[in-house]
């Protein structure tokens, strides 16, 4: 049985997808415990449903590219991977503070995340469709 080492991205993904289920305790108590989940600081149960979606999403979308073009360029790994996690992480602080959604500070950070992500699926898209290209040569 052979084993083999999977690309960073596909890793990160996985990570992604992990904290995306853990992540799925978080708005069950955010649901069947309103109180508790208020005593902890969350206020907005729709953030957190958004926070685990998202995990779960983009952690699915980065394992598949991952596993598609394990030898993409490293730096596309990289900014498809900081990408896919900020997307999903900035709903975490709407949860506590959706308030945030209005800081030019967040929407400028929540605009940098929405451009890594894109610029990382676009690149990906181009590489797959390059490759494609050339192996019909």
């Amino acid at each position: 049985m052979s084993t083999t080492t999977p690309s960073a991205l596909t890793t990160s993904g996985a990570v992604e997808l992990a904290a995306g289920a853990l992540s799925g305790w978080v708005y069950t108590l955010a649901i069947a415990d309103k109180e508790r989940a208020r005593r902890l600081g969350i206020v907005s149960t729709p953030r957190v449903r958004q926070w685990h979606l998202d995990l779960a999403a983009l952690g699915t979308a980065t394992v598949a590219l991952g596993a598609a073009l394990p030898d993409a360029p490293a730096p596309l790994q990289r900014t498809l991977a900081a990408g896919a996690w900020s997307n999903a992480m900035l709903f975490l602080p709407l949860a506590f503070r959706p308030e945030l959604a209005d800081d030019r500070r967040y929407r400028v950070a929540v605009a940098g995340s929405f451009v890594t992500t894109s610029v990382g699926f676009v690149g990906f898209a181009a590489t797959a469709l390059r490759r494609r290209r050339a192996a019909r040569r």
